[in-house]
């Protein structure tokens, strides 16, 4: 008999912690002389079990063969779902975790239930891995139906792979074979658009999560919605990525079919780079070039006039449609918006210069050009872009190249500081360490970390007359109302929040302090119509102040008045 295979016997009677402590024990009583065997071999007969009744070949045990009252259960079979996690609350007050997978073999599937800490112990599995469970319970759950629950002392390890197994039974689809109420679909595409998160009210007065994004192969392109806890998947996808969705079902949306993700469904990210399944890319046309019946084209203009949005019924409720004209050196045209797509509107002021990418254009009375799934409107800045990358931008091994100040000099470190936050910087690599406190600073390297403290490793410093506000305004900036705001002005605004429209990695909002409205883009998600504090940028857009938030704090209007 293997030492493995004896370790695994007495992982049927024993926690893997206390066997691998009493190996340990073991061992160290003789001075190191006892081998890992001997002294599996020795625990197995301090706990009364026959060495020899192990090598007896044992009977292969299948779903089908497990019956009420049986304990200790062993079971291998191939993870076929695997479901969210769920917290839930205990009659203690604490917090408890609960996640199950189903796994199947020849006979039949069944439900594996893991508890709080043994939840981890599934992240070195996925769909389609063979597992062995050992020493689980069995009970009645969901449908009064069995199930397998792994205690304290359970154990889930890698099984080997064989034809009791059946493999699973999915065909992967392209999208032109997408039909309402299937269920199963796993389809492989690429994400050629991401929407933002947003909240609704549900019946039961709870708060629900809804996203969506949009995937496309070679036969077309599809909507994907997610609910609630899968929403938040919406957060590691990036325009472009090739992924896999993994068990979905398909139903008819506002005007098309789409694909939901339900609990037991999953995205699965491809690291190999498909030339089959094309890119999202779309045509840069100018105004004065537009014709009917272009797709999934870019154009570009000045909002001239904007109108208000209209609503209508169609058979599945109740439609909005808005619109705005677009101009430029002379040209005009009508920009169309459908549903959400027209909380754009409320964050357009006539003037903005706005990039609309990926539409299609129709004739109308007129050429239009409508907004689609994977349409976006984007406000633009002639000169440089305001929302260049700051100190709180940059994740860790990323390379940085950042404008900022110096606040303080720490031996062979700077504390550099902008808008955003500080961070040090090593000046190992740095011959020229000339420098003092408050100088503007040109920064590149890369973000690292030692004994969990973030550090940019720098490979250059520059000092320079950098657009970058003073130390004093960086670390204490002043207090303004809109109506005061200059070009290039770092400070704090207190605005209420009118009005919200969810934009690729932030927000676009339009805020109003009593003295004036402005409009800027934040990162951070805010709610309507409640006041927050807002250390702002301020910038020129085409002779509109607009601004780039970046600490920004709600007030508490309690404190506030106790403040004044």
């Amino acid at each position: 008999m293997t030492a493995e295979a004896l370790y695994e016997r007495l992982l049927e009677t024993i926690s893997e912690n206390e066997l691998k402590e009493r190996i340990d024990k073991k061992i160290q009583s003789v001075g190191g002389l006892l081998s890992e065997e001997g002294a599996l071999l020795l625990i197995a007969g301090e706990l009364g079990i026959n060495i020899e009744e192990i090598h007896k070949e044992k009977k292969h045990f299948f779903i089908s063969d497990i019956n009420e009252g049986m304990q200790h259960v062993d079971i291998s079979g191939r993870i076929m779902r695997i479901f969210d996690v769920n917290t839930f609350q205990r009659k203690t007050g604490t917090e408890g975790k609960v996640q199950n997978i189903v796994i199947a073999d020849k006979t039949g599937s069944i439900r594996i239930v893991f508890w709080d800490d043994q939840i981890d112990k599934l992240k070195q599995f996925k769909r389609g891995d063979v597992v062995t469970v050992r020493n689980g319970y069995l009970r009645k759950g969901l449908n009064n139906e069995f199930e397998i629950s792994l205690g304290k002392d359970g154990v889930i390890s890698s099984g080997q792979d064989s034809p009791d197994y059946p493999p699973i039974n999915y065909v992967k689809l392209k999208i032109r074979d997408i039909e309402d109420k299937m269920s199963n679909i796993d389809i492989t595409g690429r994400v050629s658009a991401i929407y933002g998160i947003r909240e609704f009210a549900k019946k039961d007065g709870s708060i629900g999560k809804v996203g969506s994004f949009v995937i496309m192969d070679d036969t077309g392109e599809i909507r994907v919605t997610l609910w609630d806890k899968k929403a938040e998947l919406l957060n590691s996808l990036v325009k472009n990525d090739i992924i896999t969705i993994e068990n979905a079902y398909s139903k008819m949306g506002l005007n098309s079919v789409e694909i939901n993700l339900g609990f037991s469904s999953n995205i699965v990210p491809e690291k190999a780079e498909r030339e089959d399944i094309p890119k999202s890319e779309s045509t840069n046309v100018s105004l004065p070039d537009v014709k009917e019946n272009m797709r999934g084209i870019n154009i570009e203009g000045y909002v001239k006039e904007v109108y208000d949005i209209r609503t209508f019924n169609r058979d599945s409720g109740t439609g909005k449609v808005g619109r705005f004209l677009l101009s430029d050196d002379g040209h005009e045209l009508k920009i169309v918006l459908w549903d959400d797509k027209t909380d754009y509107l409320v964050t357009l002021v006539p003037g903005t210069k706005v990039r609309i990418e990926s539409c299609n254009i129709r004739y109308n009375n007129g050429l239009e050009a409508h907004l689609g799934l994977g349409s976006r409107i984007q406000s633009l800045k002639s000169e440089e872009k305001i929302d260049e990358k700051k100190i709180a931008d940059y994740g860790l091994s990323e390379a940085v190249n950042v404008l900022a100040r110096i606040n303080s000099i720490e031996g062979d470190f700077l504390v550099i500081v902008d808008e955003s936050g500080n961070v040090p910087v090593s000046l190992s690599q740095i011959t020229n360490k000339n420098f003092s406190i408050g100088d503007a600073v040109k920064v590149v390297g890369a973000l690292e970390k030692d004994s969990d403290v973030l550090f940019i490793k720098s490979t250059s410093i520059e000092k320079g007359n950098y657009d970058v506000p003073t130390l004093e305004d960086i670390m204490n900036p002043p207090f303004k109302t809109i109506d005061e705001l200059s070009n290039n002005d770092y400070c704090i605004i207190s605005p209420i929040i009118k009005h919200i429209v969810n934009e690729g990695d932030g927000y676009i909002v339009v805020c109003d302090d009593g003295y004036g409205n402005i409009r800027g883009k934040i990162k951070k998600e805010v709610q309507p119509w409640k006041e927050y504090d807002i250390k702002a940028r301020i910038y020129d857009n085409n002779n509109l102040k607009e601004f780039y938030g970046y600490e920004i704090k709600e007030i508490n209007p309690a404190s506030k008045a106790k403040d004044i």
